[in-house]
C-alpha cells in the first residue's frame, strides 16, 4: 500500500463526483489497482478498482477534461 501525500484529486465515476485518494493498494494482480477514496461530505472511506477513478483536470499536463465515461479505456484502444 501506498500513502499519498499530498492526497490526488480524482473523479470517482459510481459517485459522478470529484474526491481525494489518500492511498493506492495493489492487488495479486500486477496490473490491478485499489484506490482508497476519502468522501468530502460524509467521511467515509471506500475502495474503488482503478477501472472507475478517473483523472481529473490538470493544465500542467494538458488535460483540460474528465473522461466521465463508464467504460474504461484500454491501452489497445489508444494504440490505434
Amino acid at each position: 500500500m501506498i500513502q499519498l501525500n499530498p492526497m490526488l484529486p480524482v473523479y470517482v465515476v459510481p459517485f459522478e463526483k470529484e474526491r481525494y485518494c489518500f492511498a493506492i493498494e495493489s492487488s495479486l494482480l500486477e496490473n490491478y489497482l485499489m484506490f482508497h477514496i476519502i468522501m468530502n461530505d460524509s467521511g467515509e472511506i471506500w475502495s474503488f478498482p482503478q477501472t472507475e477513478i478517473r483523472g481529473t483536470i490538470n493544465y500542467s499536463a494538458l488535460r483540460k477534461t474528465i473522461n466521465k465515461d463508464k467504460k474504461s479505456v484500454h491501452i489497445d484502444k489508444l494504440k490505434g
